[in-house]
């Protein structure tokens, strides 16, 4: 369930914050790193978690293989401008 949910949303958001801050308008690209990095720690330490414990008794899917290599794409992105 929620704790899933909730995570997924956050990773999404910072992903896009992340992107948001790097748009010429914006041009906040410390801020955009910040929440791309924030985006791939959650990821990346949820998905462990998952490995590692298992799923916990009611909780639902989180991020797909391929969903997780867009959130480090957006991170290379950044990186890469």
């Amino acid at each position: 369930g929620n704790r899933s949910r909730v995570l997924k949303n956050l990773v999404q958001i910072n992903l896009k914050l992340g992107q948001l801050y790097d748009i010429k308008y914006v041009n906040e690209p410390d801020n955009g790193g910040k929440r791309l990095v924030e985006a791939v720690e959650i990821a990346l330490a949820e998905s462990q978690r998952r490995e590692k414990n298992g799923l916990y008794n009611g909780e639902g899917e989180f991020l797909t293989n391929e969903e997780i290599g867009g959130v480090l794409e957006g991170l290379g992105s950044h990186y890469e401008e």
